[in-house]
């Protein structure tokens, strides 16, 4: 028991060094971990990210259980058309190039990209509060920086009701609810309507 919890704590600590807090946003991102990802990145980006996080993390989960529901049955012949778009980590890698130390924020240069498609660009590692965090990379610095409070509001109830619906239909599926092609197909069509953020009105 006492090795179990020292163990938990060590995973959940924030890193307590500069360098060590580069190497966990490498491993985050390495693993697309969102949840760990959005800890160790500064505000204002990361406070946005944060809140996102923890459905973005809820969304994953029904979708794996949907893909495994689907696999499960073969006669069906049908994949999770959701599998690849709910982690925006997916495919990317860190490489640490040089860390330089200074007085209020360290400088780190590093690769980021995907495979074949890295790019050498600086972050910044700052100090908030009693944790160290690190500057988004600019393949998300953009999209991050125009989310307003409103359109954030409707990307967590846009993927907490996504997340329901996929839920819901690993279920059926699971469960012989669901036998036929068809059958699938419209409730997967249903759910892809919440992947529209920005609904008329």
């Amino acid at each position: 028991m006492t090795s179990l919890f020292l163990l938990s704590v060590l995973f959940t600590q924030a890193p307590a060094t500069p360098d060590a807090t580069i190497q966990a946003y490498r491993a985050a991102i390495a693993r697309a971990d969102v949840e760990a990802f959005a800890n160790l990145t500064q505000s204002p980006t990361g406070a946005t990210l944060r809140k996102m996080a923890p459905p973005l993390k809820k969304a994953q989960a029904a979708s794996e259980a949907l893909s495994k529901a689907l696999s499960e049955k073969p006669a069906l012949g049908l994949s999770n058309p959701f599998a690849n778009n709910l982690n925006p980590l997916t495919g990317y890698l860190l490489e640490v190039i040089e860390l330089t130390p200074g007085k209020e924020q360290h400088l780190v240069r590093v690769r980021f990209g995907t495979a074949g498609k890295f790019q050498e660009e600086t972050l910044s590692i700052k100090k908030e509060g009693d944790n160290f965090r690190v500057s988004l990379p600019s393949v998300y610095l953009k999209s991050v920086n125009g989310i307003t409070p409103e359109q954030l509001t409707k990307q967590i109830d846009m993927l907490g009701k996504l997340t329901i619906s996929m839920t819901s239909i690993a279920e059926q599926v699971a469960k012989g609810e669901l036998t036929t092609k068809e059958a699938v197909l419209l409730k997967l069509a249903q759910a892809a309507k919440e992947l529209d953020t920005n609904p008329k009105r």
